[in-house]
């Protein structure tokens, strides 16, 4: 999958929010249709970034878990952030995590996700998130 075009939303139309999507766009017809098979709000680089700092300062200070990838698994099962695996006679056999990728995932739903994040890792790790903002030393 190619790099997404990136818009903003004026009134009603959607115009190009940066030079290379405004180019791309120029390559189609004008007057005709375009198909998109969804619209979100793109994901922030920076806000996924500091998710991660987190989840990696609490583990090395914690040693709840052993990387942040385990903590993070952890939390999208406690949090139900999950779907089933069946067997080939529909009976379940394990409850895998979804995933929080930017193209599973955008920003608005992303944000829930880590509110509920330090919702659980209060609840049931007793971690303060704020207490783990800083960079790692």
């Amino acid at each position: 999958m190619g790099q997404p075009f990136i818009f903003v939303r004026e009134g009603e139309r959607l115009s190009p929010a940066e030079q290379w999507t405004h180019e791309r766009l120029l390559g189609f017809p004008e007057g005709k249709h375009l198909k998109a098979d969804k619209i979100v709000q793109p994901r922030s680089l920076p806000f996924q970034g500091f998710y991660w700092v987190h989840l990696s300062n609490i583990c090395k200070a914690t040693n709840c878990a052993a990387t942040a990838e385990h903590l993070h698994k952890a939390i999208l099962k406690l949090a139900g952030y999950v779907a089933p695996v069946y067997d080939i006679h529909g009976k379940i056999i394990e409850i895998a995590p979804d995933s929080t990728a930017f193209d599973k995932m955008d920003q608005p739903a992303f944000n829930k996700y880590v509110d509920t994040a330090q919702f659980i890792l209060a609840e049931k790790l007793g971690v303060n998130w704020s207490d783990y903002g800083r960079s790692a030393a």
